[in-house]
């Protein structure tokens, strides 16, 4: 079995576990950008938390030394709550199992959804173990 591989990730981001929950852009409307049309990933979906679980137990399985984890791709919040919290909990229980923790959970973020989600929900991610959120220019 293969994890799915991010597309794009931050230049900060280059030694975390990469964990794909969205794939591609939700806005793809950037006049600057163009990336996931670009690179095969013209429609915007986001993936089922079985099928993230299943990456993260093989992805922790085969680098248990990692302490840091990027959640992608373009704005994975749009993914839905439920399946955000639900994948950030599965990594750090699974990162706990490899006797290693997840100092740091990043993702991008897109600011209309952070607002569609509201001060609650953002709090609520806080204790699921989002530290960072790459906010995008869009």
């Amino acid at each position: 079995m293969q994890a799915e591989s991010l597309i794009i990730r931050p230049p900060s981001e280059y030694r975390s576990l990469l964990v794909r929950i969205t794939r591609g852009c939700n806005w793809n409307r950037c006049r600057f950008c163009g990336i996931y049309p670009a690179m095969g990933q013209p429609d915007f979906s986001s993936r089922s938390l079985e099928e993230i679980k299943e990456d993260i137990n093989l992805l922790t399985t085969r680098h248990p030394k990692l302490d840091t984890a990027f959640f992608g791709d373009a704005d994975p919040l749009a993914a839905g709550l439920d399946i955000f919290i639900g994948a950030a909990r599965h990594l750090r229980r699974q990162a706990s199992i490899q006797k290693t923790a997840i100092q740091r959970l990043t993702c991008y973020a897109r600011a209309s959804t952070l607002f569609k989600l509201g001060k609650t929900a953002i709090f609520i991610l806080a204790e699921a173990g989002l530290n960072r959120g790459h906010l995008d220019l869009e």
